[in-house]
């Protein structure tokens, strides 16, 4: 606990430090915010979605969050506000248009179930489909 203590201190994530089999059981019942994953949403000009490295805040973001655990998920508001706009077709051809395989939000959505470890079942029955 001595260690937790001078970790919490450091101004560091809890998430940045390594730890034991043991050490983890101990500490998991405390939920710690830190120790919980990271994903972070790079918002980039809509010319600067298919490459956002064009973008200087971005490069220094990504050094950054480098060696942490910690993931960057790319996406323009303003495209995503457009897409939003427009209906199943359009939309696929508007990314298509911008050199994007996908939107944001599904990227992000992806992201977040891949990070959190779930998964997504469906059931069906006579009148209606659960997800």
């Amino acid at each position: 606990m001595e260690t937790l203590k001078e970790r919490l201190t450091s101004e560091r994530k809890l998430n940045e430090f390594e730890y034991s089999t043991e050490e983890l059981e101990l500490i998991k019942n405390f939920q710690f915010l830190t120790m919980k994953p990271t994903i972070y949403l790079a918002n980039v000009a809509e010319e600067e979605a298919a490459d956002p490295t064009t973008n200087p805040n971005y490069e220094s973001f990504v050094s950054f969050t480098q060696g942490r655990k910690e993931d960057i998920v790319v996406i323009s508001a303003q495209i995503e506000y457009e897409i939003s706009k427009l209906e199943g077709e359009d939309q696929q051809m508007f990314l298509d248009e911008l050199g994007l395989e996908e939107s944001g939000l599904n990227i992000v959505s992806k992201k977040a179930f891949n990070t959190l470890g779930l998964s997504t079942y469906l059931t069906a029955g006579p009148q209606e489909i659960h997800a």
